[in-house]
């Protein structure tokens, strides 16, 4: 294998002429075996892929990816991901592969968004955050002519708040039936590309919403329903260390967490860049309780079940387990914080009476409340 180097913007860009590419994702280094492909058929993902592709120091290692067709055959060990059946389609599978290769490497150790990137020209990245196909590539594309790019798919935060690049292809919707897609370089996207060094500077809910007339509005969300919302589009978040906490952080990083809901993104540039650039002291609060090892419950008492990690405010409490997470609130919020050295039927009975007044049937509110957390496997008892 030979490589072709030159200088780009003061990156090393290499262009591989041999049966194999090395792309630097998300902080990561991801191989890929071109051996199917025609020469042709390789410079056209080389110039997809280019603001990727890296200059290897070493040997590459063995390709997590291989690339197959019909032309083709896969030879060689068994790879971890092969790719594709028909050229048309290999390019667009190609950047599914890549994506779920380097986000498999980065799980428990960064924390992971499915969302859009984009900085500023000192390198401050807002994170638009959102679920598949409700808008990341077109905020990427339309935002990414006045913003640096940093990815249309997902973005890493690390621990020390900076952010790797994933300046992938841009997977664009072709044809009135919308189901096919065609991967566009971010240079033929006419993108501006972003700085190299990158720091987390805002996180925002992006909500695409056709009924919206006039013009876009940032909401300002309860810190735990912001959490609720941004945890489902997160990959790997029971994984890390205190990833509620670390989830709060991040959604409270240049003030106090949002949601912008936006009928057309291309009305949103002045909006995003303003979130970006004036960053606001956050007022939301909560309290972590980091998980501890598990008690058994004595006769009686109700204590925690197993959880991974947990945040609380305002009497509300999030509570991550293997599951999932889960929103409490009123008695099931107040009887899993008691729980936490144990806590008996009517102790828990006496604290909902004075927490929320006298009721006739707090009783059986009680009850009600834990049976769903039991069920939930949030609190257990003996």
């Amino acid at each position: 294998m030979s490589y072709d180097t030159a200088r780009y913007g003061g990156a090393v860009v290499s262009r591989d002429r041999g049966e194999g590419v090395e792309l630097r994702v998300l902080g990561t280094r991801v191989a890929v075996d071109t051996s199917s492909l025609t020469s042709d058929e390789r410079a056209h993902l080389h110039s997809l892929w280019d603001w990727c592709l890296i200059d290897p120091t070493a040997a590459p290692p063995e390709p997590g990816i291989r690339l197959v067709h019909e032309r083709g055959t896969n030879p060689g060990p068994p790879t971890q991901i092969v790719v594709g059946m028909d050229w048309e389609a290999l390019p667009y599978r190609l950047s599914g592969a890549v994506t779920i290769e380097a986000l498999r490497q980065r799980v428990g150790t960064d924390l992971l968004f499915h969302a859009a990137g984009l900085s500023d020209g000192a390198g401050r990245v807002v994170v638009l955050v959102a679920a598949s196909g409700t808008g990341k590539t077109t905020a990427a594309r339309t935002l990414g002519t006045r913003l640096g790019y940093v990815s249309d798919e997902s973005v890493a935060i690390r621990p020390d708040g900076s952010v790797t690049a994933y300046q992938k292809p841009l997977s664009l919707v072709q044809g009135e039936s919308r189901v096919r897609k065609v991967e566009v370089s971010p240079e033929a996207a006419g993108l501006i590309r972003a700085p190299g060094d990158l720091t987390f500077a805002r996180l925002v809910l992006l909500v695409r919403d056709p009924e919206l007339e006039g013009a876009p509005v940032v909401e300002e969300l309860d810190i735990l329903d912001a959490a609720v919302r941004a945890a489902a589009q997160t990959s790997g978040l029971a994984k890390l260390t205190a990833p509620l906490d670390w989830l709060a952080r991040a959604l409270t990083t240049g003030g106090d967490p949002v949601a912008l809901r936006y009928r057309d993104i291309d009305t949103c540039g002045d909006v995003v860049a303003d979130l970006l650039a004036t960053p606001h002291p956050p007022t939301a609060r909560w309290t972590h309780h980091p998980a501890g090892d598990a008690v058994e419950p004595v006769e009686g008492e109700w204590m925690r079940a197993m959880y991974l990690d947990a945040i609380e405010s305002e009497g509300r409490v999030l509570v991550l387990t293997q599951r999932g997470v889960s929103l409490l609130d009123g008695v099931g919020a107040l009887a899993w914080l008691a729980a936490a050295d144990g806590v008996t039927w009517e102790a828990l009975l006496a604290a909902a009476l004075d927490a929320f007044g006298p009721h006739p049937e707090a009783a059986r509110l009680v009850d009600d409340a834990l049976a769903q957390l039991a069920e939930q496997s949030l609190l257990r008892t003996a």
